[in-house]
């Protein structure tokens, strides 16, 4: 061996050995080229444990967020001309009951609707208004008008509020549609090729 790669081999070492002591002292730690059992496949699988945990901890969280609130899942049939409603399987009386109007909207009684729904309502008889509350989300409706605002923007409901007079007190219907999308609920009704008889409302 030449005087330069013996120079060269020397100073290789002094690099290398000090390196090698230190790591002498402790195993090899997951990631290291010195662990011969780290591999992708080790690697995904960690992380893959690592967010179904996190996940888990999540799902945990808004469940005890939604019943801090409140607001679990609520599933509403109502029965078209009936006073007998459902909410979450339990049997409900209303004061009014859902009708087909006219033009064939569907109209409900809006304030049973809406704290099924655990929405607040407001009713304002000066200027016979609702106001509905949840959230992010504030609506201002108007017997007799299809004007309507949804935090502050102004929409054009498709059939007006309406007070049923068979009530003594009255009660305000409401086309169910325009409110529970508003409110991002899921809407259904059936038969589906006949006259409503039954709808559904989930949220």
């Amino acid at each position: 061996m030449g005087r330069l790669p013996k120079i060269f081999f020397s100073l290789l070492l002094c690099l290398c050995l000090p390196g090698l002591f230190l790591l002498q002292g402790r195993p090899a730690l997951a990631g290291e080229l010195s662990n011969p059992l780290v591999s992708q496949s080790w690697v995904e699988q960690r992380l893959d444990e690592a967010f179904s945990r996190l996940e888990e901890r999540i799902a945990r969280l808004e469940e005890k967020i939604r019943a801090f609130s409140g607001q679990g899942e609520v599933d509403i049939e109502l029965y078209i001309g009936k006073t007998t409603a459902k909410v979450n399987g339990e049997s409900k009386t209303l004061d009014a009951a859902p009708r087909i109007a006219s033009s064939g909207y569907t109209l409900v009684p809006i304030r049973f609707v809406a704290e099924s729904l655990q929405i607040q309502v407001e009713w304002i008889p000066e200027t016979k208004q609702i106001c509905f509350y949840d959230n992010d989300t504030e609506m201002l409706l108007t017997v007799g008008s299809t004007a309507a605002s949804i935090n502050g923007q102004p929409y054009t409901m498709d059939y007006p509020p309406v007070i049923d007079s068979a009530h003594s007190q009255g009660r305000t219907l409401v086309h169910v549609r325009f409110v529970g999308e508003a409110f991002g609920c899921e809407l259904d009704w059936s038969p589906r090729d006949g006259a409503t008889e039954i709808v559904y409302i989930k949220r």
